[in-house]
């Protein structure tokens, strides 16, 4: 079903951190109040996020309290009496928090170089920076490129700040780029673009899953949460956007050697129904020339072979995968 779904699409929407770039954040710098580090990393201690892993590296010995997750938009924790949030703009925002100018000019800069700020706030003051780098995979930039040669029009929809999402899309040649997006915001930009036509969802996070679920074929790339493969309808079985298009090609040459495997079918059975009733040829003859028919269905199913020498690189789920 997902083969021939995705042998009529036209539009695919990938998330950015873990799908287009290597998911491996890396702190490059750190801006403001260099306590919090500890604080910061304990809070992250243990989540999942790429961006989590990456802030949760060191000193992670801080006793912290009543830690909740916003998923989207950060953490907030109790920590030596004060109150932490370590996230987006959009969750402080969110919890009435003013962005001093330094923290602006500072992000807006990070976000243009196609890099992550995550804002640090005690007591409702941001006293910190975390500024962190995420390349795109080595593979993305071809492989959006044979994507779009085969059709399908990409677009890059993701929760970080739009600057840092449009410089990544724009380094793999995608023009069509939305940042700031909720998981329910990916939900309902696949719904609306699959009003549309058929729709490909790409993402490897649990903020993904809605949107996975939603689209007309969703994929979940390696690596990904548990969450997202089991809302997908396939999953890659190997890091990068290169099994994607092994996806896209497969789905086309399965449904084409479906078509003449069937067309066949039908013509020989017609064919041999229609000389047999003319009186042109016997019964016999039919029967015998029957499984003739069936084996050049079968050559040709046999025949069809891979897009490219990698096997198993994308792999249908009828179930959750664990």
């Amino acid at each position: 079903e997902s083969l021939e779904a995705a042998e009529r699409l036209d539009a695919v929407v990938l998330d950015k951190t873990g799908t287009i770039t290597q998911g491996r954040f890396l702190l490059r710098d750190w801006i403001g109040d260099d306590q919090l580090k500890p604080i910061v990393a304990s809070m992250e201690r243990g989540a999942q996020h790429p961006i989590a892993r990456a802030l949760a590296q060191g000193d992670v010995g801080h006793t912290v309290e009543h830690i909740e997750h916003h998923t989207g938009l950060g953490v907030t924790a109790r920590a030596q009496g004060h109150e932490i949030s370590v996230g987006s703009t959009s969750l402080m925002t969110s919890r009435g928090i003013d962005i001093p100018h330094w923290a602006i000019e500072s992000a807006a800069q990070a976000r243009a170089a196609g890099q992550t700020a995550i804002l640090v706030e005690r007591d409702h003051s941001v006293q910190a920076l975390a500024i962190l780098g995420d390349a795109a995979r080595e593979d993305a930039q071809a492989s959006i490129a044979e994507l779009r040669d085969l059709g399908w029009t990409p677009s890059v929809l993701s929760g970080d700040a739009p600057q840092t999402v449009a410089a990544i899309a724009n380094a793999v040649g995608i023009e069509i780029a939305q940042g700031d997006a909720l998981p329910e915001d990916k939900q309902d930009y696949i719904d609306r673009l699959g009003a549309q036509g058929p729709t490909v969802m790409v993402g490897d996070g649990v903020n993904d899953a809605a949107a996975l679920a939603s689209a007309t074929v969703g994929v979940a790339v390696s690596g990904g949460a548990e969450a997202s493969m089991a809302a997908a309808d396939v999953y890659l079985g190997r890091p990068g956007l290169a099994p994607l298009v092994d996806l896209a090609r497969t789905s086309r040459s399965t449904i084409s050697r479906i078509r003449v495997c069937l067309g066949l079918a039908v013509s020989y059975n017609l064919s041999a129904a229609t000389l047999t009733l003319l009186g042109l040829m016997s019964p016999i003859v039919a029967a015998i020339i029957m499984p003739a028919s069936s084996l050049t269905v079968l050559a040709i199913a046999l025949g069809a072979g891979k897009p490219s020498n990698r096997s198993n690189e994308a792999k249908a789920t009828s179930e959750p995968t664990s």
